[in-house]
Protein backbone atom coordinates (compact mmCIF):
# COMPACT_ATOMS: atom_id res chain seq x y z
CA UNK A 1 0.00 0.00 0.00
CA UNK A 2 1.36 3.41 -0.99
CA UNK A 3 1.15 5.91 1.87
CA UNK A 4 2.53 8.82 -0.15
CA UNK A 5 -0.73 9.70 -1.89
CA UNK A 6 -3.88 11.52 -0.84
CA UNK A 7 -7.12 10.77 -2.67
CA UNK A 8 -10.17 13.01 -2.73
CA UNK A 9 -12.98 14.08 -5.02
CA UNK A 10 -11.56 16.65 -7.39
CA UNK A 11 -14.94 18.19 -8.22
CA UNK A 12 -15.39 19.19 -4.55
CA UNK A 13 -12.03 20.96 -4.60
CA UNK A 14 -12.59 22.53 -8.00
CA UNK A 15 -15.95 24.11 -7.15
CA UNK A 16 -14.39 26.05 -4.24
CA UNK A 17 -11.31 27.37 -6.07
CA UNK A 18 -11.02 31.12 -6.57
CA UNK A 19 -8.79 30.93 -9.66
CA UNK A 20 -7.89 28.18 -12.07
CA UNK A 21 -11.27 26.45 -11.96
CA UNK A 22 -11.23 23.39 -14.19
CA UNK A 23 -7.44 23.38 -14.51
CA UNK A 24 -4.85 20.98 -13.17
CA UNK A 25 -1.79 22.35 -11.36
CA UNK A 26 0.62 19.42 -11.38
CA UNK A 27 0.94 16.20 -13.32
CA UNK A 28 3.37 13.65 -11.89
CA UNK A 29 4.79 11.16 -14.38
CA UNK A 30 7.22 8.38 -13.52
CA UNK A 31 9.34 7.13 -16.38
CA UNK A 32 11.12 3.78 -16.56
CA UNK A 33 14.44 4.88 -18.04
CA UNK A 34 15.90 8.01 -16.39
CA UNK A 35 18.34 8.53 -19.27
CA UNK A 36 15.36 9.52 -21.45
CA UNK A 37 14.07 12.16 -19.05
CA UNK A 38 15.09 15.12 -21.25
CA UNK A 39 13.41 13.66 -24.34
CA UNK A 40 10.25 12.86 -22.37
CA UNK A 41 10.14 16.37 -20.91
CA UNK A 42 10.49 17.90 -24.38
CA UNK A 43 7.71 15.60 -25.68
CA UNK A 44 5.34 16.61 -22.87
CA UNK A 45 6.02 20.30 -23.38
CA UNK A 46 5.54 19.90 -27.17
CA UNK A 47 2.07 18.38 -26.59
CA UNK A 48 0.86 21.51 -24.82
CA UNK A 49 2.86 24.12 -26.76
CA UNK A 50 0.86 27.18 -27.88
CA UNK A 51 -2.19 26.07 -25.88
CA UNK A 52 -4.07 27.83 -23.10
CA UNK A 53 -2.35 25.51 -20.61
CA UNK A 54 1.32 25.35 -21.60
CA UNK A 55 3.46 23.11 -19.43
CA UNK A 56 6.89 23.49 -17.93
CA UNK A 57 8.24 20.01 -17.33
CA UNK A 58 10.84 19.64 -14.59
CA UNK A 59 12.23 17.07 -12.21
CA UNK A 60 10.85 16.58 -8.73
CA UNK A 61 13.93 18.28 -7.26
CA UNK A 62 13.45 21.22 -9.62
CA UNK A 63 9.79 21.47 -8.60
CA UNK A 64 10.72 21.56 -4.90
CA UNK A 65 13.45 24.15 -5.52
CA UNK A 66 11.01 26.33 -7.46
CA UNK A 67 8.45 26.04 -4.68
CA UNK A 68 11.07 27.08 -2.10
CA UNK A 69 12.02 30.10 -4.23
CA UNK A 70 8.40 31.26 -4.10
CA UNK A 71 8.77 31.65 -0.35
CA UNK A 72 11.93 33.70 -0.77
CA UNK A 73 15.64 33.37 -0.34
CA UNK A 74 15.67 31.21 2.78
CA UNK A 75 19.38 31.80 3.41
CA UNK A 76 18.91 35.57 3.47
CA UNK A 77 15.87 35.26 5.71
CA UNK A 78 17.85 33.13 8.19
CA UNK A 79 20.75 35.62 8.19
CA UNK A 80 18.33 38.49 8.84
CA UNK A 81 16.71 36.63 11.76
CA UNK A 82 20.07 35.70 13.29
CA UNK A 83 21.30 39.29 12.91
CA UNK A 84 18.21 40.57 14.71
CA UNK A 85 18.70 38.03 17.51
CA UNK A 86 22.39 38.94 17.87
CA UNK A 87 21.55 42.65 17.94
CA UNK A 88 18.89 42.04 20.62
CA UNK A 89 21.38 40.10 22.75
CA UNK A 90 23.87 42.94 22.33
CA UNK A 91 21.26 45.46 23.53
CA UNK A 92 20.41 43.31 26.57
CA UNK A 93 24.10 42.98 27.51
CA UNK A 94 24.69 46.72 27.08
CA UNK A 95 21.64 47.53 29.23
CA UNK A 96 22.79 45.11 31.94
CA UNK A 97 26.26 46.64 32.00
CA UNK A 98 24.82 50.18 32.17
CA UNK A 99 22.54 49.15 35.02
CA UNK A 100 25.47 47.61 36.90
CA UNK A 101 27.43 50.86 36.57
CA UNK A 102 24.41 52.89 37.74
CA UNK A 103 24.08 50.67 40.82
CA UNK A 104 27.76 51.19 41.67
CA UNK A 105 27.76 54.99 41.23
CA UNK A 106 27.82 55.65 44.97
CA UNK A 107 30.67 53.15 45.50
CA UNK A 108 32.67 54.75 42.70
CA UNK A 109 32.05 58.20 44.21
CA UNK A 110 33.39 57.00 47.57
CA UNK A 111 36.53 55.66 45.88
CA UNK A 112 37.02 58.99 44.08
CA UNK A 113 36.54 60.83 47.38
CA UNK A 114 39.20 58.65 49.01
CA UNK A 115 41.64 59.75 46.30
CA UNK A 116 41.64 56.88 43.80
CA UNK A 117 42.30 57.99 40.25
CA UNK A 118 39.92 57.14 37.40
CA UNK A 119 42.52 54.80 35.88
CA UNK A 120 42.94 52.96 39.18
CA UNK A 121 39.17 52.56 39.57
CA UNK A 122 38.99 51.30 35.99
CA UNK A 123 41.44 48.54 36.97
CA UNK A 124 39.82 47.77 40.34
CA UNK A 125 36.29 47.18 39.03
CA UNK A 126 37.20 44.25 36.68
CA UNK A 127 39.49 42.81 39.38
CA UNK A 128 36.62 42.86 41.87
CA UNK A 129 34.36 41.13 39.36
CA UNK A 130 37.04 38.50 38.73
CA UNK A 131 37.47 37.80 42.44
CA UNK A 132 33.72 37.36 42.89
CA UNK A 133 33.56 35.09 39.85
CA UNK A 134 36.32 32.86 41.24
CA UNK A 135 34.55 32.68 44.60
CA UNK A 136 31.26 31.67 42.98
CA UNK A 137 33.05 29.09 40.85
CA UNK A 138 34.66 27.51 43.92
CA UNK A 139 31.33 27.38 45.72
CA UNK A 140 29.67 25.79 42.66
CA UNK A 141 32.39 23.18 42.18
CA UNK A 142 32.36 22.39 45.90
CA UNK A 143 28.58 21.96 45.89
CA UNK A 144 28.82 19.72 42.83
CA UNK A 145 31.48 17.54 44.41
CA UNK A 146 29.51 17.32 47.67
CA UNK A 147 26.44 15.98 45.84
CA UNK A 148 28.31 13.50 43.66
CA UNK A 149 27.28 9.87 44.24
CA UNK A 150 29.63 8.12 46.67
CA UNK A 151 32.05 5.49 45.40
CA UNK A 152 32.01 6.70 41.83
CA UNK A 153 35.04 8.19 40.18
CA UNK A 154 34.64 10.10 36.93
CA UNK A 155 38.37 10.06 36.28
CA UNK A 156 39.88 7.16 34.42
CA UNK A 157 43.19 5.75 35.48
CA UNK A 158 46.00 5.20 32.94
CA UNK A 159 45.62 1.44 33.45
CA UNK A 160 41.96 1.67 32.52
CA UNK A 161 42.81 3.62 29.36
CA UNK A 162 45.50 1.12 28.35
CA UNK A 163 43.04 -1.75 28.82
CA UNK A 164 40.50 0.03 26.62
CA UNK A 165 43.06 0.49 23.82
CA UNK A 166 44.03 -3.21 23.79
Amino acid sequence: MDNNGFFFRYDYLDENRQIGEGLVGVHAVEIQDSSQSREMAAAFDALFANSAAETKTTTEKGFIDGFAKQVGDIGSIMIAILTAVLFTILLVVANTMAQAVRERTSELAVLKTLGFSSARILVLVPCRISVHRRRRRRVGVGAGLAHRPAGRSDRRSPEHLRAAEA
